[in-house]
Parts: C-alpha cells; sequence; structure tokens
C-alpha cells in the first residue's frame, strides 16, 4: 500500500445490485447491463456465484478492515450516469475512513463516459479539472 500513493476510480461499479445472477443467466437484453458483465468476466475468467460476492470484483462489498487497506482514493462521476449512486455510496464509505482525497466529483451535465467525448464542452473543463486534481495528489 505505501507504493501507491492514490487511486483514480473514474464512474466505479463497485456494488452487485445491479446485476443478479437471473440477468447473467437469462442473456439480460440490456446492452449495458450484458457489456458490463462481459467486461467484468475479464477480472473474473471464472464467472460463477462466487464472484457476486467477491471484494476484488465488487469493492463496495469490502468490509470495513479491509475499505481501511485502501489506498487514498480520488473519485469522479458523472451527473447523469447510471452508476453515480455507487460512487455516492462508495464515497461516503471511503469518507468514513479518511481514504477520499477530496469531496466526489460529479461531472456536470453528462452521462455514462460522455465526459469522454472531446466536442463536448463539458469535457474541457473536465480534462482541466482532473489535471489540476492529480497536480494536487502526485
Amino acid at each position: 500500500a505505501d507504493l501507491v500513493k492514490f487511486a483514480w476510480v473514474d464512474i466505479p461499479m463497485i456494488h452487485n445490485h445491479w446485476i443478479t445472477k437471473e440477468v447473467e443467466l437469462h442473456e439480460c437484453s440490456s446492452f449495458m447491463v450484458q457489456g458490463h458483465i462481459e467486461g467484468l468476466k475479464f477480472l473474473a475468467p471464472k464467472w460463477d456465484e462466487e464472484t457476486f460476492t467477491d471484494p476484488d470484483i465488487f469493492p463496495g462489498l469490502m468490509d470495513d478492515q479491509l475499505l481501511a487497506k485502501v489506498p487514498p482514493t480520488l473519485l469522479t462521476t458523472r451527473e447523469f450516469d447510471y452508476f453515480r449512486h455507487d460512487a455516492e455510496l462508495y464515497s461516503k464509505r471511503l469518507e468514513k475512513h479518511g481514504k477520499l482525497v477530496q469531496p466526489l466529483y460529479i461531472q456536470p451535465g453528462t452521462t455514462h463516459m460522455s465526459g469522454l467525448v472531446d466536442s463536448l464542452p463539458s469535457s474541457k473543463a473536465y480534462f482541466e479539472d482532473l489535471a489540476r486534481m492529480f497536480t494536487n495528489f502526485i
């Protein structure tokens, strides 16, 4: 843990509440959920019932003892992101353990991943804000 000065977590999908065994088994028609399941399978190639309770895959499931060991964390999300609630929950837990380096940064007026679209005016502001935040913590 001493080797990591701080962690930046953007749009955390930290809880398993948005995904259930039934969603995976029934091949949910939701592109978003199915896409994230496929992404998570890169982290957990052995995708089974234990995966749904694994704090390495879903950090929101960490107990307080493990959460106290995470590095100082910068947490960012989007105003209209479907994972914003996860970010808010995680930021409260990080703050409780003194691990949140600044209040949760919520990029205004954006949705999931829209902050990375260069043509949006809010993207320029986002990257300027990130540069300032990184300068403070590196």
